[in-house]
């Protein structure tokens, strides 16, 4: 079978070399070498380190090459002022025990009204790198773009896909979807055709696709973007900063760090959205890229032969960094349904169509829940309070009246296990913005035998979660994160060989110095 992909960046590489790893396939990708990207930082999921895995890529090495920095969840300031800043992490075995176990610790901690960075961890409330496993056991990363892109396109070519230096001008169809491509340099007839090519939706949209837009749900309509120089910490957390009329990213690669500001065009201007970021850093920002969108998917990503991946298939705004991971969920599901012939079936084609839109409904949701806050500095976040909800969450929320979600609500609500966010993720944006209340966390652990909650504390929780006591050591080595990443380049990607300067007291669980 032959599958052709047209467009290049993140969504193209990830698709090509999933399909890659499996599939009995010539793949080729179509890449206009005039197309740019942003460049200035990006942030994954846990889905990334299963990529990896799935492509045969250690996390040290896509470090390295990438120049990226570990990420052990965002950290959310000023979105709810009455509860205070926290952090949400959908990293390791917090988010992915489907035991019952860490819903569980959690509905303990937030029926005892703790704050969330009193369970985050030492190291994600220190930026230190713990010398326990690889990258410190974070399974999420933060990219230089650039770099990122560079390392796929010399992945993908050593592997034996096919890097072509082409634009496509005209697609042809017939009736079993599209016939042909036509470029510059050349004409292409595939079996599958894979759309890659961002907003412009070159294929899909030949084939009838149309755009089902979120923006009454989600305001925010344009963003600039801008690198800044490299900073004498390395946040492990993303910064996901409330801002007058929209939130500011910042997200840290080695040598430079990636910054935004997305906001809401019916209260600030382009010009005025700049202003506010040369007040904040106190200097002249070189805005890198301006971007206009319109959150949302598309009403069909398979259509015939036609698939559509990444920004061609959706677009939300980046609170979540839920971009690559919806992508490589997308590619994962296409990668189950491709025939031998390179063919997907009717019935397989409504699959994917269906997978897709609970992902996009889920990831629409848990973002949409972030705007229901205590934040009413300005008119932007007041109005932000009289926003309409998704029938979907407002049902999630009605059921958080009564109980903290389970996964057996997730899946239910979007249909399949492909849906980035679960359970825990929702009960604890819910909680600091005061949805999810203590009472109801506090029922619900009544209803849990004395001696199954001690040892579910006890073993998931004290010796794992919170204090990281995973080692005989008494005190726990670590090293602040920039100083990790500084040696991993040093030492060619050696973590074994890393020095820890650093110690985590058991005792009393302060950060110290080693003598």
């Amino acid at each position: 079978m032959k599958i052709t992909i047209v467009g290049g960046g993140t969504a193209g590489f990830i698709t090509a070399l999933i399909f890659n790893a499996r599939l009995n396939a010539d793949i080729e990708m179509i890449v206009p070498s005039n197309i740019g990207i942003i460049g200035v930082g990006e942030g994954s999921t846990k889905h990334w380190s299963k990529f990896l895995s799935f492509i045969g890529v250690t996390k040290t090495e896509c470090l390295l090459q990438s120049k990226g920095t570990t990420k052990g969840g965002i950290n959310f300031i000023g979105w709810t002022p009455k509860r205070g800043d926290y952090a949400h992490s959908i990293s390791g075995d917090y988010a992915n025990d489907k035991l019952g176990d860490t819903t569980y610790i959690q509905t303990k901690l937030m029926s005892e009204n703790i704050s969330n960075y009193e369970y985050t961890g030492h190291e994600l409330r220190n930026n230190v790198i713990v010398d326990e496993a690889e990258t410190g056991g974070w399974n999420q990363f933060h990219f230089n773009t650039f770099a990122l892109n560079d390392f796929l396109t010399e992945l993908a070519t050593s592997r034996g896909i096919k890097i072509i230096d082409d634009e496509i001008t005209q697609v042809h169809k017939d009736e079993n979807g599209i016939s042909k491509l036509t470029g510059t340099k050349d004409e292409y007839i595939s079996d599958l055709y894979v759309d890659c090519t961002g907003f412009k939706r070159l294929l899909i949209s030949e084939l009838g696709a149309k755009w089902v837009s979120y923006g009454k749900y989600l305001p925010l309509k344009e963003a600039i973007a801008f690198g800044t120089k490299d900073s004498d910490v390395y946040p492990v957390l993303t910064e996901a900063r409330a801002m007058s009329a929209g939130w500011k990213w910042l997200i840290p690669t080695y040598g430079r760090t990636g910054n935004g500001y997305i906001f809401d065009t019916d209260f600030i201007s382009k010009e005025q959205a700049h202003d506010e970021i040369n007040f904040m850093y106190g200097e002249d920002i070189e805005i890198a890229k301006h971007i206009k969108f319109d959150p949302g998917k598309l009403d069909k990503v398979c259509i015939k032969n036609c698939l559509a991946v990444g920004l061609s298939a959706n677009f939300l705004e980046p609170l979540e960094a839920t971009s690559i991971g919806t992508t490589i969920q997308q590619a994962f599901i296409a990668m189950h349904k491709i025939r031998g012939d390179g063919s997907i079936s009717p019935p397989d084609r409504k699959l994917i169509n269906d997978i897709t839109d609970g992902i996009m409904h889920n990831t629409r949701d848990l973002v949409a829940l972030h705007y229901i806050n205590d934040n009413r500095s300005t008119p932007f976040w007041r109005m932000c309070a009289d926003l309409p909800r998704p029938d979907s969450l407002m049902s999630l929320l009605e059921s958080m009246k009564y109980k903290p979600l389970d996964d057996h609500d997730i899946v239910n609500m979007y249909g399949s296990g492909y849906a980035l966010f679960e359970a825990d993720n929702f009960n604890l944006v819910a909680y600091f913005r005061q949805l999810l209340r203590p009472q109801i966390c506090q029922l619900q652990l009544n209803g849990v035998k004395p001696n199954l909650k001690e040892n579910i504390w006890n073993r998931k929780y004290k010796e794992s979660l919170q204090h990281r006591w995973l080692k005989s050591k008494y005190d726990l080595d670590c090293t602040p994160h920039k100083a990790y990443i500084q040696q991993l380049h040093e030492l060619n990607g050696d973590y074994k060989k890393i020095k820890y300067t650093h110690y985590i007291d058991k005792k009393d669980f302060k950060l110290k110095e080693k003598a």
